[in-house]
């Protein structure tokens, strides 16, 4: 059958309007698609601020690190590779870093002491031109020496082996960061694929929202600090009213357990509280002393001074002014103090 041009004509003619029907459709379903994911998006990250705002101490912030990664897996991010979020150490180039890798029970918290490397070096540069996103790539041999250090004089020497040996055999590293004033967010990358430009997005968005959560968390510590301070301040203020209160030497064994209450109160949880008098005189220290469970002892004790085991270490840190001394006796010295 010939079609004659003209005809051909008037059939291209009558499939115009539905070839453009096609595209308004296809323009419908793309905006409908963005608008779905931007309500996905926004939900991880209403879920990210609702975990932060939620939190009543500063010890829960790896609560909410593991909330981001969670949500970042949900959003399709190429994450299989580990999640890190660093927050910087004030005055340092060493940080914190609370690492989420697939063989790790939850986010793991890590402290990173600066060393000169390129992988650190980028990062720093970055942060220091105010860059707020970041993405590099390194070789084999910069990858392995990277983590030979980390490895071996880092808390990341407790990585499980197996996640050591695949970050190690890889023929590649990179990462991308999200850069704010305190906190920044890290996706690795062992396999070579680096973020696209709206997964980068995203990784900004995130690396917001988290912001806010640490300068929260670092109010909460403050906040923490200042009460704990304020338990401290009250505690040494019964302690120098019982000593004041004071008329008779053997009350000192009464001081000695207003100490040891004190102490239990600010968490610390000891198993005898002796005050010593040291009477260089004779020889000798004498001890006002509670049980194991805070009772006051009415009767002093003394001790040589010249005792090898324990007096004669706390006898000879006084003399040199020393403001604290731990003693830990173990198996003949020990049977011995017994």
């Amino acid at each position: 059958v010939t079609i004659e041009p003209y005809r051909q004509e008037q059939l291209f003619k009558r499939f115009a309007p539905v070839s453009e029907q096609i595209y308004t459709r296809f323009l419908d379903v793309q905006k409908a698609e963005e608008q779905a994911r931007e309500a996905q998006i926004e939900a991880a990250l209403e879920r990210v601020r609702s975990r932060s705002l939620a939190m009543h101490r500063a010890e829960e912030l790896g609560e909410v690190v593991t909330v981001v990664v969670e949500k970042l897996r949900e959003l399709g991010m190429p994450v299989h590779d580990g999640v890190a979020i660093v927050t910087n150490i004030e005055g340092s180039k060493d940080q914190i870093e609370w690492m989420e890798n697939p063989g790790f029970p939850a986010a793991i918290r890590f402290y990173q002491r600066y060393f000169e490397h390129p992988v650190l070096a980028d990062y720093w540069n970055a942060k220091q031109k105010g860059l707020d996103f970041i993405a590099r790539r390194y070789s084999a041999e910069e990858n392995q020496s990277f983590l030979n250090y980390i490895f071996k004089f880092s808390d990341y020497k407790d990585t499980p082996q197996k996640i050591k040996d695949y970050c190690l055999a890889a023929q590649t590293y990179a990462f991308s960061a999200a850069l704010q004033k305190n906190s920044s967010i890290f996706i690795n990358d062992y396999s070579g694929k680096s973020l696209s430009g709206q997964e980068a997005d995203i990784l900004k968005r995130f690396s917001k929202v988290f912001e806010q959560a640490y300068v929260r968390f670092l109010d909460l510590q403050k906040a923490e600090a200042q009460a704990r301070e304020a338990q401290i301040q009250l505690a040494l203020e019964r302690v120098r009213a019982r000593t004041m209160a004071m008329h008779k030497s053997e009350e000192l064994a009464e001081t000695s357990q207003v100490l040891f209450h004190q102490l239990i109160e600010l968490g610390d949880i000891p198993d005898r509280i002796s005050i010593g008098i040291t009477d260089e005189e004779n020889g000798v220290v004498n001890f006002w002393s509670t049980d194991q469970i805070g009772t006051q002892i009415s009767n002093s004790f003394e001790a040589r001074l010249n005792e090898r085991t324990v007096i004669a270490k706390q006898y000879k840190a006084w003399k040199e002014e020393v403001k604290s001394l731990a003693i830990d006796l173990r198996g003949e010295e020990l049977k011995e103090w017994v």
